[in-house]
């Protein structure tokens, strides 16, 4: 397509070429059949988009702050909410972290602190080492199942000191 009608074809669809160019715009057209076939294709275009065109009455008149409102809707709906820096992967890994030292933490505290009380393990440890004195009244025999619940009725039986 010549320069001449690359440069001047949206001022002719639009009907604002002087008329001394759209006389010559339209000498070079009806020249090069081409150049008429793309003109063509540009008319039909801008007809099916004129179809479509809302009329002038039914186009809505914006408000002065409607630009201003509409951004500041914008600006609001962007806005970061303060808990999605938790969800951060740097961050995430951090708290992860944590979580488990602090129930590392808590589980080697309670392996420390042996719930058993002393008196319950000196027993134990006097019944394996010797028959228990007579004041637990423990009978112990050739019955290993018979001893085992007699050593655990003694063990845990209140007021035993």
């Amino acid at each position: 397509m010549e320069p001449f009608l690359q440069d001047r074809i949206e001022d002719y669809l639009n009907d604002r070429l002087p008329p001394a160019e759209r006389e010559r715009f339209e000498a070079l057209l009806a020249e090069d059949s081409d150049a008429a076939e793309v003109v063509a294709g540009f008319l039909e275009t801008a007809t099916l988009f004129e179809a479509i065109r809302a009329p002038e009455e039914e186009i809505p008149s914006l408000t002065p702050g409607f630009y201003v409102r509409l951004r500041q809707t914008i600006d609001e709906e962007n806005q970061v909410p303060f808990w999605a820096a938790f969800l951060q992967p740097f961050l995430l890994k951090r708290l992860a972290f944590a979580a488990l030292m602090w129930m590392f933490a808590l589980g080697s505290v309670t392996l420390m602190s042996d719930g058993t009380p002393q008196r319950n393990t000196e027993l134990a440890d006097m019944f394996l080492s010797a028959q228990p004195p007579e004041q637990y009244h423990v009978r112990m025999g050739p019955n290993l199942e018979q001893n085992r619940d007699s050593m655990l009725a003694v063990m845990f039986r209140p007021g035993q000191k």
